[in-house]
């Protein structure tokens, strides 16, 4: 069984129909490569896939309302109203969308970004299917890549290149490897029944690509939804 156009079409309805058809082959490539092209890890990755990408680009939007900050899960905004409203989209201005990235990923040593003022944070905001975030990430998605798919890449020098449709499917695999996720795939919980015996394969896979990530529901429904639905496993 290999993904096709139709599959992504159900996935991401609002999505582009030029990238589905730029990514499909790649994507079947690298499931093939990393002895994965079948249903259960279809089911789990693309659940991450559609909770980071709308499939309309393969970067992470800025353009946060003063609201939308406010609800979010960046500790730098949520809750923080005063800053909220200078860098948020409202009546009196856009959104300062390199500042937001700046602040709400500036100085995170879990990301390897340097400080608020170095520039990291919106340098190395979310790009790819996976949406690769941080100096430590781009730079472990090099090491990986180069080992891989022995093509010489610096994504840390060279970010931008996530956006292009091979380097975004490829550099997210090479994520998702380097964070270990292929070894939950296959992961059955027997004391469980129905679908929720693949719920703690999902919670572990979760927890390495966005751990604190309020999304983890959300993303759970589109395992549940692929595996059923779009992929019809069995």
């Amino acid at each position: 069984m290999e993904i096709t156009v139709a599959h992504m079409k159900k996935m991401f309805p609002r999505g582009s129909l030029k990238l589905m058809e730029l990514t499909v082959k790649e994507l079947n490539r690298c499931f093939k490569n990393f002895k994965m092209d079948n249903c259960l890890a279809y089911s789990h990755f693309f659940a991450h896939f559609r909770a980071e990408t709308d499939y309309t680009s393969f970067e992470e939007s800025f353009n946060y309302s003063e609201e939308g900050l406010f609800k979010s899960d960046f500790s730098k905004f949520k809750g923080n109203r005063e800053l909220c409203k200078k860098y948020g989209r409202n009546a009196e201005h856009p959104a300062n969308k390199i500042m937001i990235a700046n602040l709400a990923y500036g100085g995170r040593k879990d990301l390897g970004n340097g400080s608020i003022e170095s520039g990291d944070g919106y340098r190395y905001r979310g790009r790819g299917l996976i949406q690769v975030t941080g100096r430590y990430n781009y730079a472990a998605v090099t090491t990986l890549y180069k080992k891989v798919f022995k093509e010489n890449v610096d994504f840390v020098k060279k970010p931008d290149m996530l956006l292009q449709s091979k380097y975004a499917v490829r550099a997210s695999f090479a994520d998702l490897i380097n964070k270990q996720c292929q070894l939950y795939v296959g992961q059955i919980d027997r004391s469980k029944t129905g679908i929720e015996k693949y719920r703690k394969a999902f919670d572990q896979i979760m927890d390495k690509v966005n751990k604190y990530s309020s999304s983890r529901e959300k993303r759970w429904g589109y395992f549940k939804e692929n595996f059923t639905t779009v992929f019809q496993c069995k």
